[in-house]
């Protein structure tokens, strides 16, 4: 109701207790003074209705005027509003150390008045994981192990003076002297680093970016003691570094319309970057087993070194249809780029298109109890790959 229709109608319906239709203080009163919250109240004989006033018959009196304000407090307390939403958090896991952290922000201005609410809300999924690995194992297992097991058992493992004994040849030792005569490190590490963000753009369209980073680091040391087979003191040293970055983006749309369709889509693109360094050199001739590095033996018998970056860049999408859940239609693209190609083929297309039918979802099949399921499916598509060499290209 607007004012004028609840004064018509409120004034006749408490007009058996009078002082709320004449004293001061009550919504539909003729009565209200300058100190009331309402407007209305009997127009004054000479008066006229003031700006930002109307007036209406008084129901109870219709010789008289009463005059009030019409607010329309509907309009004042509902309103078009926008409304935004991010999010983040953090949380922890078991002793595993895997943890999950969001953050988002919530901006709603309210459609009602009252109901405005801010709030930070973004969702980032993080994983860590690391390794240091440090081994000692042999070169040749065969050699230490399967032909260390041959020696006799009358075989001493220790001469007098506490060295270990040899073998009867090289190539079949006495475990215990293999170890005594060689000095070996292997360090591995790998460490493991990747973290998304969702955020829901609109109410049917979600992003998603996730970041990843590898890295695996290598460190080989060797050095031979001088011994009954060999005086060399073969030292041998290699390191590598392999680095890999990876960013994917993702962007979701799903949307259900007219009860029976069914639309969903995904386009995204991939970056990857693989960054690979190793140096290895060995020397040997030192005088003594006291310095096992490569800057004590003055024979330098190997040096290598190897150096590359991969690259790989991808753009794909997938649209998916289905009509009563029975009737199904996908189309997929994936736009392929990868360096280990010459420029002028680098770069790739590959579509894909497929058409499905579930019969067991048709009225006309679901009178038979004697196959549960049934589909019927079609599809093409072309694909590539990647088994090239890193150098292959250059090739002529």
């Amino acid at each position: 109701m607007n004012a004028r229709d609840y004064i018509s109608i409120v004034r006749p319906a408490v007009a058996v207790s009078p002082e709320y239709n004449f004293n001061s203080g009550y919504s539909a009163s003729s009565g209200n003074d300058a100190s009331s919250i309402y407007s209305s109240r009997y127009l004054e004989a000479g008066e006229s209705v003031p700006a930002g006033y109307s007036s209406t018959q008084d129901p109870l009196d219709p010789s008289r005027t009463i005059i009030f304000q019409d607010n329309d407090y509907q309009s004042l307390l509902f309103r078009n509003a926008a409304w935004q939403n991010y999010y983040v958090g953090l949380d922890g896991d078991s002793e595993t150390a895997r943890y999950a952290g969001s953050a988002g922000y919530t901006d709603d201005n309210g459609v009602a008045l009252g109901t405005d609410y801010s709030r930070f809300k973004l969702t980032l999924n993080t994983m860590f994981d690391f390794s240091n690995t440090l081994s000692s194992a042999f070169e040749n297992q065969m050699n230490v192990i399967a032909r260390g097991l041959a020696t006799p058992p009358t075989q001493l493992v220790y001469y007098p003076d506490g060295r270990p004994t040899p073998g009867y040849n090289a190539t079949s030792p006495n475990p215990v002297w293999w170890d005594y005569t060689r000095d070996i490190q292997n360090k591995d590490k790998r460490l493991s680093l990747s973290g998304g963000l969702d955020y829901q753009l609109l109410e049917d369209l979600k992003a998603q970016v996730v970041v990843s980073n590898f890295s695996h680091t290598t460190n080989y040391s060797y050095f031979e003691k001088a011994h009954e087979f060999s005086g060399l003191r073969t030292t041998k040293q290699s390191n590598g570094q392999l680095d890999r970055l990876k960013f994917d983006g993702l962007l979701d749309y799903h949307k259900s319309f007219r009860e029976h369709h069914d639309l969903t889509a995904m386009l995204g693109s991939s970056y990857q970057q693989t960054d690979f360094s190793e140096f290895s050199a060995a020397v040997n001739g030192a005088s003594s087993d006291k310095v096992p590095s490569l800057s004590a033996r003055p024979n330098k018998t190997d040096a290598d070194s190897d150096k590359w970056r991969q690259v790989l860049i991808g753009y794909f999408g997938r649209v998916n249809y289905s009509y009563k859940d029975c009737y199904l239609l996908m189309g997929t693209f994936r736009y392929n780029g990868s360096s280990l190609f010459a420029k002028e083929t680098r770069w790739g297309f590959f579509p894909g298109v497929s058409a499905g039918w579930i019969i067991s979802e048709e009225d006309f099949f679901k009178d038979q109890n004697a196959v549960s399921y049934m589909k019927l499916r079609s599809s093409f598509g072309q694909t590539g790959n990647n088994p090239v060499g890193l150098y292959d290209d250059l090739v002529s």
